[in-house]
């Protein structure tokens, strides 16, 4: 992946990180381009607790570049993008 591409793929998911869920719900989010604002399918999704970064769940974006985590339990995570 040439570094422009890379520079592309990059995913600001702010309102996703650290959030203190009130009870089990899905996390739910898009990943785009930084440029076009497109939709990335196929791109690797990980939740991860904060702090601490174990690894809970990972994922992988549909055709649209949506992504959904189920059943959340209450917590603080980071959730990252990777293609």
């Amino acid at each position: 992946m040439t570094s422009s591409r890379r520079s592309l793929f990059f995913v600001v998911l702010a309102l996703w990180t650290c959030r203190t869920l009130a009870a089990a719900e899905p996390i739910r989010g898009s990943v785009v381009d930084s440029v076009s604002r497109a939709g990335i399918a196929s791109a690797s999704v990980q939740l991860k607790s904060s702090p601490g970064g174990a690894l809970i769940d990972e994922t992988t974006t549909n055709d649209k570049g949506q992504f959904v985590f189920l059943n959340a339990a209450d917590g603080s995570y980071t959730v990252s993008a990777a293609g």
